[in-house]
């Protein structure tokens, strides 16, 4: 009787130090409507990190590649950068937000209207697979 007990009290400890949140959180993830044969198609998000992550990479079936990109200001000019990966902390808030981070789909393969949403697999390091799909909002 007392190894049973010991033993469900350490199934208890054990799950109640992983706890139910998630590690990884991904909310709002909305983009603009692009016109009809666009190349290229922006998409925001907010990251929420419960431990220390790295974002690997994101896919979607609905164009040929998506690459993260900072945007950044180099002699008077804003150019997007390509960001290989996205270290995340815990208890960190990251946005994908228009003039910052943001997530651009390569050869998406048609317009989207608000009613089609896209969807995406956010890549963690730790987390794993994380989908989700973009809202097509009002134009940013």
């Amino acid at each position: 009787m007392r190894l049973s007990a010991l033993l469900l009290m350490s199934v208890w400890v054990l799950s109640a130090c992983g706890g139910t949140k998630e590690a990884i959180e991904i909310r709002d993830v909305r983009s603009p409507p692009a016109p009809p044969g666009a190349q290229v198609l922006a998409v925001y998000a907010t990251i929420v990190a419960q431990r220390d992550d790295t974002l690997l990479s994101v896919t979607t079936p609905f164009a040929r590649e998506a690459q993260l990109h900072s945007t950044v200001e180099e002699n008077g000019m804003m150019k997007m950068r390509h960001v290989a990966q996205l270290p995340v902390k815990a208890g960190e808030t990251v946005q994908l937000a228009p003039g910052g981070l943001h997530l651009m789909l390569m050869g998406p393969d048609a317009a989207r209207d608000a009613d089609t949403p896209i969807p995406l697999t956010f890549h963690f390091e730790r987390a794993g697979d994380i989908e989700t799909a973009a809202q097509i909002t009002k134009a940013e």
